[in-house]
């Protein structure tokens, strides 16, 4: 696993059903406003089966995480095929929302969307005999849809 964040590359290389196989190290330096994560995997038939791991539901799952994180790049290879795909969406689940309505008909012409945010507080713990209010929790809410022709919802 490499990770760039605050101007250093970090590294380090987990073995046996994920066992870091040493500390985390500092392998370079990259300019400050670089930031990102690569992870190399190679299945360890020791601790799991073995399966054939499928390009295209690995990358359907990608594809669809996303569309969750508005203008984050996500690139797949598929080493032993030489497939590559990347996928960002600037318009995070708007983009989604037009893409489940190509080929249909829609009824308003811009997809209809809300971003919102509340505060709210965990439940106590049961074991609690202060009544102290529970953690806070900040919840954040996005919602986009678009309505078209079609008899049947998608979500």
């Amino acid at each position: 696993v490499w990770v760039k964040r605050n101007g250093k590359l970090h590294y380090q290389k987990y073995e046996n059903g994920g066992k870091p196989q040493e500390p985390l190290k500092v392998i370079s330096e990259v300019p400050e406003n670089e930031t990102g994560t690569r992870i190399k995997f190679h299945p360890d038939y020791t601790v799991m089966d073995k399966i054939a791991f499928d390009f295209g539901t690995i990358s359907d799952h990608i594809k669809q995480v996303a569309y969750l994180n508005k203008g984050l790049k996500f690139n797949i290879t598929d080493l032993t095929k030489n497939t590559k795909k990347t996928y960002c969406f600037d318009g995070g689940i708007i983009d989604y929302v037009k893409e489940l309505n190509k080929g249909k008909k829609t009824i308003n012409t811009d997809v209809i969307y809300a971003l919102g945010s509340f505060t709210d507080f965990d439940k106590p713990n049961e074991d609690d005999t202060n009544n102290k209010p529970g953690k806070r929790v900040d919840i954040l809410v996005e919602v986009a849809f678009q309505y078209n022709e079609a008899y049947q919802s998608t979500v």
